[in-house]
C-alpha cells in the first residue's frame, strides 16, 4: 500500500473496530482486514462499485455511503 492508501487502510480498520465494538459484535463480521485491502486498493466512489468488491454486496447499502466519505475524507487531509 502507499502511504495515503496506508492511511486509508487505518482510517477503516479503526472505523470498523469502533462500529462493531458499538453494535457489540466482532470486527470480523463487520468485515474482514482483507476486505479493507480491497476497498482501498479498489477505492469505490459509488455503492454499485462498492458492492462489487467481494464480500460487500450485501453491505453496500449499511455501510457502503459511510465507507466512501471516509476514503474520500482520508485522501483530502492527506493532500493537505
Amino acid at each position: 500500500l502507499s502511504k495515503s492508501e496506508q492511511e486509508q487502510y487505518e482510517r477503516l480498520r479503526d472505523w470498523r473496530n469502533e462500529f462493531a465494538a458499538n453494535e457489540g459484535l466482532p470486527a470480523y463480521i463487520i468485515m474482514y482486514n482483507s476486505q479493507i485491502y480491497e476497498i482501498v486498493k479498489k477505492q469505490p466512489k459509488t455503492i454499485s462499485d462498492f458492492s462489487s468488491i467481494k464480500g460487500m454486496k450485501s453491505k453496500a447499502e449499511k455501510y457502503g455511503e459511510q465507507i466512501i466519505k471516509l476514503l474520500q475524507e482520508a485522501v483530502l487531509e492527506i493532500e493537505k
